[in-house]
């Protein structure tokens, strides 16, 4: 299962977990990845770049993967949007280009039915 956190790795992988934490002594950045009985002590931390760590917005797209913060969605006609979230927990797409439907976005339902391309993140050839 796919946790509400994401966040790419100095090597360049993309990991999923449950909660963000600042992991002391190193004072590093790590998504953490809970054990299967709830043990804190069986908690994984994994390190990763701070400017990658994105939480999932509450929608999914049209095959039922979670949108996070930062997603590029496209619809069938080939319209591009990247989805954020503001300040006080509004979902929002970022158009990408010159969109044929520009109000597509404008509710979920719309969103969930286009689909995940990639990320700003790990794909930013998407947003040109």
């Amino acid at each position: 299962m796919i946790g509400d956190y994401r966040g790419n790795t100095k090597e360049g992988l993309t990991v999923y977990g449950d909660n963000v934490t600042l992991y002391h002594p190193e004072k590093t950045v790590c998504i953490a990845q809970e054990g299967t009985d709830q043990d804190w002590r069986n908690t994984k931390f994994i390190p990763v770049i701070p400017e990658t760590v994105v939480k999932y917005t509450g929608v999914k797209d049209k095959n039922d993967v979670k949108y996070f913060v930062g997603d590029i969605g496209e619809f069938d006609n080939g319209d591009r949007f990247v989805v954020g979230i503001e300040e006080w927990l509004s979902v929002f797409a970022e158009w990408i280009g010159d969109a044929e439907c520009e109000d597509q976005t404008r509710d979920f339902y719309r969103i969930s039915r286009a689909k995940i391309i990639g990320n700003k993140f790990n794909n930013p050839e998407l947003t040109k």
